[in-house]
């Protein structure tokens, strides 16, 4: 196999969050990164009488979860505004992330769920960082889908 000429880089991520999965409001002007978990296969395994090896499967997969790395400001309609108010309602949710940005045919992924954690960032009073919050998510499980518009 020849070595890829198609690498990318996070720089064209988009973010977004939904209350209908249909309206979708961009957080990416206000977000750092987007570290996904989840989706794992249940295995099982069992031996049977005079084997060696065991008979495998695999099951469901795990819930999705991961961790939206946000730019901490209080400003309204930002991503640290708007998460902590879906934080603090409880609101169920849906979350896409598009790796490329948006195109027809790109990849994004798409889950529903809440945010598990508030906007409180990490703070050292002898730093000149940018300050940032680690918001959780708790999905169902990502979904991986061909954009169409």
């Amino acid at each position: 196999m020849a070595q890829t000429i198609r690498q990318m880089t996070g720089k064209d991520l988009e973010l977004h969050v939904s209350t209908d999965g249909g309206e979708w409001t961009d957080i990416s002007g206000s977000s750092c990164s987007w570290e996904p978990t989840g989706g794992e296969l249940e295995t099982g395994a069992e031996w049977t009488a005079g084997s060696r090896k065991p008979v495998i499967g695999v099951g469901p997969a795990a819930p999705g979860g991961g961790t939206f790395r946000i730019v901490y400001t209080e400003e309204t309609g930002e991503a640290a505004d708007l998460l902590n108010g879906y934080y603090e309602a409880r609101t169920l949710l849906y979350a896409r992330a598009r790796p490329r940005g948006s195109a027809v045919n790109y990849w994004q992924w798409t889950d529903k769920g809440y945010f598990t954690s508030n906007t409180f960032p990490s703070i050292q009073a002898s730093s000149g960082d940018i300050l940032v919050a680690e918001v959780g998510w708790h999905g169902a499980g990502w979904d991986q889908s061909a954009q169409v518009s």
